[in-house]
């Protein structure tokens, strides 16, 4: 995504700087067409908020369900992602905790991930006492304050 900004913007400053016309036109209809799928999805989330906030938290609930499966190794982005949101912000599933004992990957049924609390450990799963995970519920908030 990143590089792909780069040359988006490389490709607007050659035809400026080299007065190339049909670079130009090209820089333009590109831009046009970026700035056209942003307000069409801006628009589809805005009309379809509860469908959109219904789909994140069916997501989330598979995510939670399938964290830490040894079947599904293209899952670990997904599952990092997750460990990086509870830790930033100092919560623990959805809901709270209770929502990990959907989770059937855990060596034992008091195990949660070990970004849901202070733990420094490098794993999917902690035996730290339930007591001692982030009690907030801010994964929630994350949708309903951007979208």
């Amino acid at each position: 995504m990143g590089s792909s900004t780069v040359l988006f913007c490389l490709l607007g400053y050659i035809g400026i700087h080299n007065e190339i016309r049909w670079l130009l036109i090209v820089y333009a209809v590109l831009i046009t067409w970026v700035i056209g799928v942003q307000v069409v999805l801006s628009a589809f989330i805005f009309t379809k908020k509860e469908e959109v906030q219904q789909l994140w938290h069916d997501e989330i609930d598979s995510v939670i369900s399938e964290y830490g499966s040894k079947d599904k190794p293209e899952d670990i982005t997904k599952w990092t992602i997750l460990n990086a949101l509870q830790k930033t912000l100092q919560c623990c599933g959805q809901h709270n905790y209770t929502d990990w004992i959907k989770n059937k990957n855990k060596e034992n049924s008091g195990q949660v991930p070990c970004s849901c609390t202070k733990s420094t450990l490098r794993k999917w799963f902690c035996d730290e006492p339930l007591n001692t995970t982030y009690l907030e519920v801010k994964i929630n908030l994350v949708f309903s304050k951007y979208v």
